[in-house]
């Protein structure tokens, strides 16, 4: 029997559903296998832990590297208030509070940059990047600049 709206039997109409999520099925894993190639490395990469231990001669290193590199638009303590930070189209966010990425994203955010972030990647060092990336967890955990990397900080923006 068909129906009087479609003039297709059951069995037909059937047939065309299958087919449509069929091929919903095919594109979405085609749009999956698509993103896995080109960003595969990016994911896989966010998914893993900084292996870096934030002790402190390695803080004390990246807040050197925090001040020379982010300062200008994350601001001192990194709440997204440095000089450059109201003249960029997006505001910094403020790295106090994203606890919302794994570590593993700091580093990526860090290395191949995003919005109006630069990309580090070919200007740091693998080791440089982990240890900003230990520093931003740090921040994000509440943890403040010490003050003698502070002080020290200070004299450099002074000086420039």
């Amino acid at each position: 029997m068909s129906s009087p709206q479609t003039g297709q039997t059951p069995a037909t109409h059937q047939k065309k559903n299958s087919k449509v999520w069929l091929g919903l099925g095919i594109g979405t894993l085609s749009i999956a296998l698509v993103v896995s190639l080109l960003y595969g490395e990016v994911i896989a990469l966010a998914m893993r832990p900084n292996p870096i231990v934030a002790d402190e001669q390695l803080l004390v290193s990246a807040q050197k590297d925090f001040q020379q590199h982010c300062v200008s638009c994350h601001g001192l303590r990194g709440r997204g208030d440095g000089a450059l930070a109201s003249s960029l189209a997006e505001a910094p966010p403020d790295l106090t509070k994203i606890r919302r990425y794994t570590p593993g994203w700091t580093v990526v955010w860090i290395t191949k940059g995003g919005d109006v972030m630069p990309a580090w990647e070919n200007a740091l060092s693998q080791p440089q990047i982990l240890g900003l990336a230990a520093l931003v967890d740090q921040m994000a955990e509440g943890v403040e600049i010490s003050s003698a990397a502070e002080t020290d900080m200070n004299s450099l923006s002074d000086a420039g």
